[in-house]
């Protein structure tokens, strides 16, 4: 793997001069899997998409961004943005060809920029024919992402603000963007091979799509080292099991079920104060702060991204509540 990626980067550099490609685009033209492969001859305007939409990002999170002059301009920013984001959690945690990216997003503006745009489209869709495909820009949707939150969710159809076409615009030629909030100031987001649109057969495509996944999940299917899927990997989930065994013999009961990483260390931590119990819980808390960061918070294998402007210590931990709108 090193020497494909050393092969890969100096064919980058020769290619731009001595400034390499962004690692999201080595891994996207050399190393991920074939359908999400993107050819050499968009390397160039791909480069400067995701250039723009780092700019673009540390902009609206700084709130130093200013309104799209129009729809199409808009469509355009959020698709820089997606390649920008994609990036940056690239470049944080190493390559994925499929998972979700969590935005510490206290204020919101993350999520505003998105819903601005899936909100306009979704209301200047709703004056067209009823069965167009010009309905599928922007609308808000359900998913098994986040249940407990699925009432803030949207999607956005990777068409421009006029087309009809559903394109491969965002990384690894995914065609949907499901975004929403969770609680203590966090926009998710995860591009998606199809979103819900019912006119054009979108939403039989994600079914099966979801079903795949269901089916995964039960058999416990390793996906890989390059997806950063918010589920907790079944090497976690089967080590706190042997901890909340262990702990059940000593009189103590521990969630059978925990939501996420986050609760799995309340849990443990919980068993701090037991002296024959201690080391194991120890021992867990730190295995899962030496793998992972934002454990207060994270629900699984997902990248969390933390801006630069932006305090987590102040801004996430100092929100108690459960509240995400």
């Amino acid at each position: 793997m090193l020497k494909y990626s050393f092969v890969a980067l100096c064919i980058s550099t020769a290619a731009f001069g001595r400034e390499p490609l962004p690692r999201s685009l080595r891994y996207l033209g050399y190393q991920a899997p074939l359908p999400s492969r993107i050819p050499p001859h968009h390397y160039a305007s791909l480069k400067k998409r995701i250039s723009e939409g780092k700019v673009l990002f540390n902009a609206i999170m700084c709130n130093t961004h200013t309104t799209p002059f129009n729809t199409m301009e808009h469509f355009e920013q959020v698709v820089s943005l997606m390649w920008g984001v994609y990036d940056i959690a690239v470049e944080k945690d190493g390559p994925f060809w499929d998972g979700t990216i969590v935005i510490l997003d206290a204020d919101e503006r993350f999520f505003s920029f998105l819903k601005e745009y899936a909100h306009a489209m979704w209301e200047k869709d709703s004056h067209t024919p009823r069965y167009a495909v010009t309905q599928c820009h922007g609308y808000p949707r359900h998913s098994s992402h986040f249940p407990e939150n699925k009432n803030t969710q949207w999607g956005i159809d990777m068409r421009s603000p006029e087309g009809t076409a559903l394109e491969k615009l965002l990384p690894t030629a995914k065609r949907h963007i499901l975004f929403g909030r969770l609680s203590h100031g966090r926009t998710f987001i995860k591009f998606e091979e199809y979103g819900l649109c019912v006119q054009d057969g979108s939403i039989i495509s994600h079914g099966l799509g979801y079903v795949q996944s269901v089916v995964r999940k039960a058999i416990r299917m390793n996906d890989g080292r390059y997806t950063r899927r918010e589920d907790i990997p079944y090497s976690i989930e089967k080590t706190y099991q042997k901890l909340a065994k262990r702990a059940q013999s000593h009189g103590y009961t521990l969630k059978k079920s925990p939501v996420g990483i986050s609760e799995m260390l309340t849990e443990a931590e919980s068993l701090l104060n037991s002296k024959s119990l201690h080391k194991r819980a120890h021992k867990f808390i730190n295995e899962m702060k030496k793998d992972y960061d934002f454990v207060q918070i994270r629900r699984g294998n997902e990248v969390i991204i933390s801006p630069e402007c932006h305090n987590f210590e102040r801004e996430v931990l100092s929100k108690t509540d459960d509240t995400c709108c």
